[in-house]
């Protein structure tokens, strides 16, 4: 949305709940065995996840413009997912989260 020399931006990210199998027809990936060493999420399901973004860009002259951006705005951590946090071949499925809340800025100027 332009507003003058403002440019407004707002993004939602939306991944659904997902099974935690290895392949369709499996049992659970991960278990937790009885002394609870090894996490999984419960009813052998991650939970959905969202995320807000927003940015925004001034436009000071036709050369000049000064912009930023905010990730994971809400500072979400995503749901727990031991078959690919850390593991060989990490799916970054909940990336933004895992990285937590994020600011950038930046200047550009054309010559």
């Amino acid at each position: 949305m332009d507003y003058g020399p403002w440019r407004l931006t707002g993004l939602a990210n939306y991944r659904g709940a997902i099974k935690n199998v290895l392949s369709k027809g499996e049992d659970c990936a991960t278990h937790i065995d009885e002394d609870g060493i090894i996490p999984g999420p419960a009813n052998c399901r991650i939970a959905s996840f969202t995320t807000v973004d927003i940015s925004a860009r001034y436009k000071v002259s036709n050369k000049t413009e000064v912009f930023g951006s905010i990730r994971n705005l809400l500072d979400r951590t995503p749901p727990m997912d031991p078959t690919t946090y850390g593991a060989a071949g990490y799916n970054p499925l909940d990336y933004s989260g895992a990285l937590g809340r994020y600011i950038s800025v930046g200047l550009r100027h054309a010559f």
